[in-house]
């Protein structure tokens, strides 16, 4: 058998305490210091254990932490493989998800962090578990079991790292070198600690920190879009409201009982100051009355439609409601609607104002023409012998009195738009329609009205005719274009009325255009032409001439006072190359006429009418 020369390998399976005891090794005594150098080292520099409060609390963070992350995990899953789009989606589902992913963050990490003895990571999750646990007692009061098992998911934590700091504190920083031996190497080295060091990973802490802020933060961006900050205090008391009254689906008002509608809401809703919803559930049976014209038996909820909001900006809530009143008996709308303004004081309402009698059908609140005050908006149905239309009314409470901001705004139409159209944060009205449904409206067409808010309420600034290939309206169109002296649309739209000179006329005795206005209207056509040829230029004069030559020879008939009209503008400008004054000339010779220079025989109610002291635009 062949012996190793080597020393060192013929020990490398022997202990340091038994290469000291062999006194005859020339090794002996060298191996023997480093045997006690070794015992001496490691008793000094032992590796403190890890403080089990510290551990616990660590733990309980990462568990929660993984907790909350599968949760969030899951919800996304469910969102993104669910048919539905991500507009049809809860927006708070989403939230949560994100607030999810969130706590993940700031909990697992640190508390893996906690374990491997990072300081920083200690700091940093008392602070955030002390900022938790404030907004939780402050906005989820009042207690109940949920509140009461989050605030103990919190608190476990914050107390233990709180309780065992010293203890964590002691085992922080531990940089001092100590003696590892390794059963694969011949001589024991030396190593320094891992844990306990003095260098942060900054990187890895800002991609945490970054990657908190954009969850939470993108939690918080998206529950603000989707208007989903409500106040907690009022979203508790629903819920312990809904535990506490279960809302029946129908609760029968006594008519018997009651002098009027607000007093039975006020009555209702003092029986159920909490739970406000109630309201919706009061329903109305009305027998068989010829008298109230109720010819069969009704059965209707009595209020359709409520909102709180500070309409006085007093910082406390007003309730408004609209509720029908059967007292009023039966219109063709059904009974007729009221809103009423209620306030509250110590879980007692009162009625602060109350509407007249209307059709309501539509309704919202808000601050239309940006004042800073809210403003309650409905939109009242009514109905004539043959026309029925919308008003719209937009009450405000300027803190000592009510006010209607739209005392004259309404229309035959079903299109109705609130929209912002110049930009200066206040809403204009647009209604779209306006035709009578009898025959007495006469020749109509649908239009446009807008109205802007202006000295405290809203005032018409303009109509808009819809386009209409009818001769009649072609002139009224070509005149607005020449007052706003848009030369392009009025040449194009009179030339377009001389092209078809047939368009809405009929030998029908009760059409709206007959011959004798066609000659009048068309002739007043092809002095607008004139008029836009004299101002283009004064080179056009050959084209009025043969333009007025023209008319002359087809409408100078049926006592039409617009040839001598036409000539009269061509002579006066001749004479003095002045186009405003010929224009004036020619208006002057038409106010002689008087009515018989009328464009149509006869107008109806709902009929645009061209003043004959606007012929000169």
């Amino acid at each position: 058998m062949k012996l190793d020369n080597n020393p060192l390998n013929r020990f490398e399976h022997r202990s340091l305490d038994d290469l000291s005891k062999t006194k005859k090794s020339p090794y002996g005594r060298f191996f023997g210091r480093i045997g006690y150098m070794e015992q001496i080292t490691q008793q000094i520099t032992q590796k403190p254990s890890f403080p089990i409060k510290t551990k616990i609390a660590a733990c309980w963070m990462m568990a929660g932490g993984v907790i909350a992350g599968i949760l969030g995990a899951v919800i996304f899953i469910i969102v993104f493989s669910s048919e539905a789009s991500i507009d049809e989606v809860s927006a708070m589902v989403i939230a949560i998800g994100m607030v999810l992913f969130f706590i993940f963050l700031v909990s697992f990490v640190p508390g893996i962090l906690i374990l491997k003895r990072k300081k920083w990571a200690w700091i940093f999750s008392v602070i955030l578990l002390s900022i938790l646990c404030y907004f939780c007692i402050k906005l989820l009061f009042p207690i109940d079991f949920l509140v009461l098992l989050f605030l103990a998911l919190i608190l476990v934590p914050l107390s233990l790292l709180i309780i065992d700091r010293k203890n964590f504190f002691k085992i922080y920083p531990e940089n001092t070198p100590f003696i590892t031996q390794s059963p694969k190497e011949p001589l024991p080295q030396i190593k320094s600690v891992i844990y306990g060091t003095n260098k942060t990973n900054w990187k890895f802490l800002l991609i945490v920190i970054f990657l908190a802020i954009i969850l939470g933060g993108g939690a918080l961006w998206y529950t603000k879009k989707q208007n989903l900050y409500y106040n907690p205090l009022q979203i508790k008391e629903a819920e312990n409201n809904i535990k506490k009254v279960q809302i029946p689906e129908k609760t029968v008002v006594p008519l018997g009982s009651f002098t009027s509608m607000e007093d039975a809401i006020i009555y209702y809703l003092n029986q159920n100051p909490n739970n406000k919803d109630f309201l919706y559930s009061l329903t109305i049976e009305m027998p068989v009355n010829p008298e109230k014209e109720i010819y069969k038996p009704v059965e209707e909820k009595l209020v359709k439609w409520m909102e709180k909001a500070d309409l006085n900006n007093d910082g406390v809530e007003e309730l408004v409601v609209i509720f029908i009143d059967p007292l009023e008996g039966m219109t063709i709308f059904g009974f007729p609607s009221k809103f009423t303004v209620l306030s509250e004081k110590e879980q007692s309402y009162k009625v602060i104002f109350t509407s007249d009698y209307a059709s309501y059908s539509s309704y919202f609140v808000r601050d239309v023409n940006k004042d800073n005050k809210l403003e309650i908006v409905l939109v009242a149905d009514w109905c004539g012998a043959s026309t029925c239309g919308k008003n719209i009314v937009a009450i405000q409470f300027d803190g000592q009195e009510w006010r209607n901001l739209t005392p004259n705004v309404g229309m035959a139409s079903d299109d109705i738009q609130w929209i912002d159209q110049d930009g200066d944060g206040m809403e204009e009205i647009i209604l779209h329609g306006g035709l009578g449904g009898s025959v007495g409206a006469g020749l109509q067409r649908e239009y446009t009205d807008i109205y802007a808010y202006r000295d405290g309420k809203y005032h018409l600034i303009k109509t808009i005719g819809d386009p209409s290939t009818n001769i009649y309206y072609l002139m009224l169109d070509a005149n607005k274009s020449l007052r706003e002296d848009n030369l392009t649309d009025a040449l194009k739209l009179a030339t377009q009325a001389l092209q078809n000179p047939n368009s809405g006329v009929s030998s029908d005795e009760y059409s709206y255009i007959n011959e004798r206005d066609q000659v009048r209207i068309l002739s007043y056509v092809a002095i607008e032409v004139m008029l836009t040829y004299l101002k283009q230029s004064p080179s056009n004069l050959n084209s009025v001439d043969s333009l007025l030559q023209d008319i002359k020879q087809k409408y100078d008939k049926l006592d039409n006072p617009y040839i001598n009209a036409a000539q009269v503008l061509r002579d006066m400008y001749v004479n003095t190359q002045d186009v405003v004054k010929a224009c004036q000339a020619m208006e002057n010779e038409i106010l002689k006429v008087g009515e018989n220079a009328e464009f149509l025989h006869w107008y109806g109610y709902n009929t645009e009418k061209l003043d004959l002291k606007n012929l000169c635009p």
